[in-house]
């Protein structure tokens, strides 16, 4: 984002719902764009939860850049950053995806 300029053509402008349309089993999604995507992803994690967020470069990302673990029933959100042309993926045990919601 150009912080002396937020309307400039780089800034984030638009909120999309794709909770429909991604799924938390560690599918790989790949940003395409030649912005960077800014994810929410909220699930619902029993007790013994994991939810985990990868990304980098590679077409099977292994960089974590967001984890939740619990121990007792919780809701929480994994934000993180994905950059142009890179590859990235939520996998989640014990527990429900909520939303996911990218800003681009």
């Amino acid at each position: 984002m150009n912080v002396d300029n937020p309307t400039a053509s780089s800034a984030i402008s638009t909120q999309t719902d794709v909770t429909a349309s991604r799924v938390t089993d560690g599918t790989v999604y790949h940003n395409t764009s030649t912005k960077p995507i800014f994810c929410v992803v909220t699930c619902e994690l029993a007790i013994s939860g994991v939810a985990t967020a990868k990304c980098d470069a590679s077409v099977t990302p292994t960089t974590t850049v967001s984890r939740i673990t619990s121990t007792v029933v919780i809701d929480g959100s994994l934000t993180f950053w994905v950059l142009p042309g890179y590859y990235y993926s939520v996998n989640q045990t014990n527990g429900t995806k909520v939303s996911w919601i990218e800003y681009t």
